[in-house]
């Protein structure tokens, strides 16, 4: 409903200024209605398009989230097995420094065989003689 100030409004003078005469009258709340429902329906059609824009890219991003999720699974578990792969050629590069070692420990352990058995042959004829020249003493002597 109109109120009063519009339909009053609807009277006042029109035209240039003279003579005084009256205009057809206005309606001011028609005209704004004539002006801004187009307008206004362009926006709607517009909203409706910005929302199903909206829509469109929450798909999308979960699509891509999905897709994301996928990724970091394989991902992970390529750096898994990297990781595996790794930890076993650690223990295998272990396992050698070990074994040459061990073979360093074994090979110094055969020389220092080889240098008692050299010394003890050198020493063994000499130690039996001062042996057997003590105990033969032994058995000379008075008791």
């Amino acid at each position: 409903m109109a109120s009063l100030g519009s339909i009053l409004r609807r009277f006042r003078f029109h035209g240039v200024p003279g003579a005084a005469g009256f205009g057809v009258p206005v309606d001011r709340e028609a005209e704004l209605d004539a002006e801004l429902l187009p307008v206004l329906a362009l926006l709607d059609a517009e909203q409706r398009h910005a929302s199903a824009l909206v829509r469109e890219a929450e798909r999308e991003a979960r699509v891509r989230a999905e897709v994301a999720e996928v990724e970091a699974q394989m991902i992970a578990a390529e750096a898994r097995a990297r990781a595996d792969a790794a930890r076993s050629e650690a223990v295998a590069t272990i396992l050698e420094a070990a074994a040459r070692e061990c073979a360093d420990v074994i090979s110094a352990a055969q020389l220092e065989i080889e240098r008692i058995t050299l010394v003890a042959a050198d020493r063994t004829p000499r130690l039996a003689a001062e042996i057997v020249q003590q105990t033969l003493g032994l058995r000379a002597s008075p008791r």
